[in-house]
């Protein structure tokens, strides 16, 4: 970037050229100034804003969020098409057919959900019993007290607790 300094009169340009004027306005005892710069003082500067700190963040905020790649393919061999899509994605472009961005991604997974119900199940695995050889588990898990009734009930919920269909990946 180049300055263009003239008493209280800034010019900023970035192209920078050896001919020419500059029109500018200033203010000079209350009296508005027009015309070329006198006496042109030249520098260049090198702008720099940056404080290190030692956590940042990213927040992305909508009803709904797509994170989606062109090169991605999705087990049924489709790939999401974002040509021609420059200035906004028209919606039936998110939902509609086979090929819609909604049908080519996944819901993301809530780690913390996910890891609670892998928990359950190992604890059930782990503490299990079998009343006779080739007979289903007991229902209540000895030592740890895990049933399986608390487990069914995770996985008939599994899709709102553990899935967010609102944040889509691809």
């Amino acid at each position: 970037m180049h300055v263009f300094a003239s008493e209280n009169i800034y010019c900023f340009c970035s192209i920078f050229t050896k001919t020419g004027f500059f029109l500018v306005s200033g203010n000079n005892n209350q009296k508005p100034i027009f015309g070329p710069l006198a006496d042109i003082k030249i520098s260049s500067i090198t702008p720099v804003d940056f404080q290190p700190n030692e956590i940042t963040y990213g927040v992305l905020g909508a009803q709904k969020i797509y994170f989606i790649s062109h090169d991605t393919t999705h087990p049924s061999g489709k790939q999401i098409d974002l040509r021609n899509t420059l200035y906004g994605i028209p919606q039936d472009r998110f939902i509609g057919d086979a090929r819609s961005i909604e049908s080519l991604s996944f819901s993301s997974v809530r780690g913390e959900n996910l890891l609670f119900l892998l928990r359950k199940i190992f604890a059930f695995v782990r503490g299990h019993v079998h009343p006779k050889a080739h007979m289903r588990p007991v229902s209540v898990a000895a030592g740890n007290g895990q049933t399986t009734s608390e487990i069914d009930a995770l996985l008939a919920n599994a899709e709102n607790n553990i899935l967010n269909q609102n944040i889509r990946i691809n």
